[in-house]
């Protein structure tokens, strides 16, 4: 008991004994701060310095050689690499790629993972119910519960191969409007939702989202109301083009020029169109089919940003309203969709170097509505309706033996879906069972050549919109 009491007494010596010392250090800094001699921040990196070489003494060989080794011998252990990238954030990591040709090398080599660590995937708007299932409908449908709210999943947070993150609902408010069949599309880093229909009538409203300071913000609204429109981001302005108004399709397109902040009216396109097909090929926006409010429609534009105009490309072979399209190779992909008569499984492709079309392999189904993505050399086709019931199953093109093959079965059927690709991998979210709509969502494993069920979103949705932002 007495050993115990000694000891105890030593304790309340040295509480004693660090309190008076740090009482002193504290008046010590206040009196060299005052006269100038230490700064706060010479002080914190002194003591940052101080602590680093003290965790260096117990990092084992051959991790670190001397204690002459600097940041960039560093950079060249991924061990320590990707925890500082994560710790500092992307834009860090991006400045420090730029200040050396030492950093480049390191971090390059490496970008896949560091990407990773930064990867979101983000599900905005869309409606919970409609009564429009008909291929080739130009006005717009009867659309019930168009929300506003916004869902991330965290990609790096995934446990394993297997176990995912649960969605995250992010902050809605006036900047997010209740909106369905918008334009989406990444500009710098940012994502920007514009026009669409809210329910009641036709938007044109714009905002974008944030990722680094997880907000949104109201944009300048469009010149012209549109839903069903077409576009894209082509030589860092977003176009939108198209669409329809609340009673017949548009050919007017207009551009936000975030260096302007305002949006600029474009030269009109040469057709009207709703529901057509874009890509962007070099600093091109290539525009094909949609409908012009009489038929669906085969022909197909290109606006150069150089130039500022229109141009006319080759006629598709068929004509097609509802359809997919996707760029692999530098060629364009365009499959299904509907001609007004029947939906399509025919599939053509356009060669942006000889301005020409090629009828491919025609699909193991038709399909409308459906949604599509690039992995590797394949093009993958999943979901859509066939006019008659919707579609579960799911089928990829061979770009090299040029052939389709079926893959497993969606593990719900899907119609108006989104789709995005990310870390090797192709999630489909939401969409119409074609009797109710689904906050179900999956990911296609080509390593397992499986679906993968992700943990259901916060609510119901379907012609929404989706993007993938690294940041």
């Amino acid at each position: 008991m007495e050993c115990l009491n000694a000891v105890l007494s030593r304790l309340d010596r040295t509480e004693a004994d660090i309190f008076n010392v740090t009482q002193e250090l504290a008046v010590l800094r206040e009196c060299l701060a005052k006269s100038g001699a230490l700064s706060q921040e010479v002080f914190k990196a002194r003591l940052h310095h101080r602590r680093f070489e003290a965790l260096r003494q117990h990092v084992e060989p051959p991790l670190v050689q001397s204690r002459d080794e600097s940041l960039y011998d560093a950079l060249d252990h991924a061990s320590l690499l990707l925890p500082i990238v994560q710790f500092s954030g992307l834009q860090c990591t991006y400045a420090l790629e730029r200040s050396s040709k030492q950093a480049v090398t390191a971090l390059r080599r490496l970008m896949g993972p560091i990407k990773a660590c930064f990867t979101k995937l983000y599900v905005c708007g869309g409606c919970q119910r409609s009564t429009d299932l008909e291929a080739g409908h130009v006005t717009v449908p009867p659309l019930i519960n168009v929300v506003n709210t916004v869902e991330r999943m965290d990609l790096n947070q995934m446990l394993d191969a297997t176990t995912f993150p649960d969605w995250e609902v992010l902050r809605s408010g006036p900047e997010m409007t209740s909106r369905s069949d918008a334009v989406a599309a990444i500009l710098q880093g940012s994502l920007y939702i514009c026009g669409g229909q809210d329910g009641m009538g036709v938007l044109n409203s714009a905002c974008r989202f944030h990722p680094a300071r997880g907000d949104w913000e109201v944009l300048p609204s469009m010149w012209q109301g549109r839903w069903n429109a077409t576009g894209g981001a082509v030589d860092g302005c977003l176009y939108v083009c198209g669409g329809a108004d609340s009673s017949s399709p548009l050919n007017s397109s207009e551009r936000f020029n975030p260096l302007t902040h305002a949006w600029e009216v474009m030269s009109p396109m040469l057709r009207q169109r709703s529901g057509s097909v874009s890509a962007i090929l070099g600093k091109a926006l290539l525009v094909a089919g949609g409908g012009d409010g009489q038929q669906p429609l085969s022909s197909a534009e290109r606006f150069s940003s150089s130039s500022a105009s229109w141009e006319v490309l080759p006629a598709m072979a068929h004509r097609r309203i509802g359809a997919v399209s996707a760029v692999l190779h530098e060629c364009w992909y365009v499959c299904g969709g509907g001609d007004g008569h029947h939906v399509l499984d025919s599939v053509e492709m356009f060669h942006a170097q000889r301005l020409c079309w090629e009828k491919l392999a025609p699909m193991t189904c038709p399909r409308w509505g459906s949604v599509v993505g690039v992995l590797g050399h394949h093009l993958y086709v999943c979901g859509g309706g066939t006019g008659q019931s919707v579609l579960s199953g799911a089928e990829r093109y061979n770009t090299e033996s040029r052939t389709w093959e079926e893959l497993p079965p969606m593990q719900s059927q899907r119609w108006g879906a989104t789709c995005v690709v990310a870390l090797g991998c192709l999630y489909v979210l939401g969409g119409s069972s074609g009797t109710e709509p689904l906050d179900t969502a999956e990911r296609f494993n080509p390593a397992a050549c499986a679906w993968e069920k992700l943990p259901n979103m916060g609510q119901p949705r379907y012609r929404g919109a989706a993007a993938i932002i690294i940041g």
